[in-house]
């Protein structure tokens, strides 16, 4: 037997659900297209992402066409497509959701502790270890002009900065800064580390150590690749460190103040509160998918039972 609710309401809500869905899909499609581009893309290692989102964007634009003509035109196959690719949807969204809620647990193996976060993200840091060696020193200068920050550099035994230029983080570190300034034995000292950790031959006289050089090769790749997550971090949640705590703002401004710790706790809670989120969120709506599509068998199951009457009257 089948259960049929009236036809023009039948219709309306599924006219309402597709074009909801449409509405979905056109934000898939500009979500991917502006991260083809993403320098987050390196950090999930799937450069692809942003156009894998653009298709699922313009697959679930396409079925909800299929869906309104179909419901429209009361097309028993159009609607059959809509039903199929909508469950599958429907399935992978609330099997999605419950996975990013579980994996709200997971985020406790890499930020529970110290020693958990560092066996994660050796790399980086290794790279923020690196920063700390060479963040305002004679091989990166920097400029200080925070309280904060001219106190600390205070306590060090030998710091480099400067009140009206220099680096403000270390990605915009420039060596030679310091030469013209220093005496010959710093100036030595820098044309060789210069030369051993950067592997550039430069002098007092001809002095070029770009940003983008210092960068490429004081850091190893895989260091590199989590640049993009400490600088968000730093600015999001006023820390510094990934899983060891610094006593500078290293990726965004040294001259920020003092950072409130190290970024595994903050990381650890907002990734649990915004996995919750985007689970619910995922199972809701392929909840409601799983809706749109009943009443899109509804719509077959009153067509093929008035094609019955019909049938029935004809014959009569």
């Amino acid at each position: 037997m089948c259960c049929c609710c009236p036809p023009k309401c039948l219709k309306l809500l599924i006219f309402i659900a597709c074009i909801i869905l449409i509405g979905v899909g056109a934000v898939l499609i500009w979500a991917g297209y502006q991260l083809q581009n993403s320098i987050f893309l390196d950090l999930i290692e799937f450069k692809y992402a942003g156009y894998i989102i653009i298709a699922c964007g313009a697959a679930l634009i396409l079925i909800s066409f299929f869906g309104f003509v179909g419901t429209w035109k009361e097309k028993k196959l159009l609607l059959c497509i809509f039903i199929f690719i909508g469950v599958l949807i429907s399935i992978i969204l609330i099997a999605f959701g419950a996975i990013i809620i579980y994996a709200r647990k997971l985020s406790e193996d890499y930020f529970g502790n110290e020693a958990d976060c560092h066996d994660q993200f050796e790399d980086a840091d290794k790279g923020t270890e690196k920063v700390v060696e060479a963040l305002c020193t004679l091989y990166c200068p920097c400029l200080a002009t925070d309280t904060y920050t001219i106190s600390y550099l205070g306590t060090l035994n030998e710091p480099y900065s400067f009140s009206d230029k220099g680096a403000k983080n270390v990605l915009d570190c420039d060596p030679c800064l310091a030469v013209p300034d220093v005496s010959v034995d710093q100036q030595d000292t820098i044309i060789n580390w210069v030369k051993e950790n950067l592997n550039l031959d430069i002098s007092v006289d001809d002095c070029s150590v770009s940003a983008t050089e210092y960068k490429e090769k004081y850091f190893t790749s895989n260091m590199r690749k989590y640049f993009p997550l400490l600088k968000w971090v730093e600015e999001s949640f006023d820390c510094s460190g990934l899983c060891i705590q610094r006593a500078l703002f290293m990726f965004s401004d040294v001259n920020n103040g003092e950072p409130k710790g190290s970024c595994m706790s903050e990381l650890n809670d907002w990734a649990a509160e915004n996995f919750l989120i985007y689970g619910i969120v995922s199972i809701i709506l392929g909840s409601y998918m799983v809706l749109v599509m009943f009443m899109s068998c509804t719509i077959c199951c009153c067509n093929k039972k008035k094609n019955k009457v019909q049938d029935s009257n004809t014959k009569q």
